[in-house]
């Protein structure tokens, strides 16, 4: 493997009790790059994994993600999505046994491209009280009940503009995320 592909690599482990046993040093750097320098190696080895993973459904996927690979020994690769405001990135989360109840996640970014930046994604930006759900797999907004569009999409279409408090987002797994993540896991393939 090439060092530009491990750079594109971000690995981290936990241990059997979910706690990160540790993180790459292309993970604190992905860290640093997407707007959150204070998540060092200092900062998150030993604190459970579910600190840093948004919303319920999506704990619950990877929860079952890891029973499954703890039972079965067998690695599982699930695609997603991990953008930054200025960029979209569609990557790839293999989650392996390491032995005696150990997983390694590998993060691999298989597509990366530069966008205008989309402030709804802007951690640091102010926020309105009212939710808005966003899939912590693909990204995309649930602009209606049951109509989810890229960001982009989403915000011409629920009147967001540059300069307004911007709604807080709510980590949820859509419809069709969950489809795969179950069917993937269901049927011993990756998704």
């Amino acid at each position: 493997m090439s060092e530009g592909e491990r750079s594109r690599e971000v690995v981290y482990a936990v241990d059997a009790r979910d706690l990160i046993s540790r993180v790459s040093e292309s993970w604190v750097r992905f860290a640093e790059h997407n707007g959150a320098p204070e998540l060092t190696r200092e900062a998150v080895v030993g604190r459970s994994v579910w600190e840093f993973i948004a919303g319920i459904e999506t704990r619950h996927l990877h929860a079952l993600v890891f029973e499954r690979v703890r039972r079965t020994g067998e690695s599982v690769r699930l695609a997603l999505r991990c953008d930054a405001p200025d960029r979209r990135r569609d990557l790839e989360l293999e989650t392996r046994l390491l032995g005696k109840g150990s997983l390694e996640l590998t993060g691999r970014v298989l597509r990366e491209e530069p966008r205008d930046s989309v402030d709804l994604l802007d951690a640091s930006a102010a926020r309105a009280p009212s939710p808005l759900a966003i899939c912590g797999w693909c990204k995309r907004v649930e602009v209606q009940r049951g109509v989810w569009l890229e960001i982009e999409s989403a915000r011409g279409r629920l009147g967001v503009s540059s300069g307004s408090r911007l709604p807080a987002l709510t980590h949820v797994t859509c419809r069709d995320c969950l489809a795969l993540v179950r069917n993937a896991l269901r049927d011993g393939r990756s998704a």
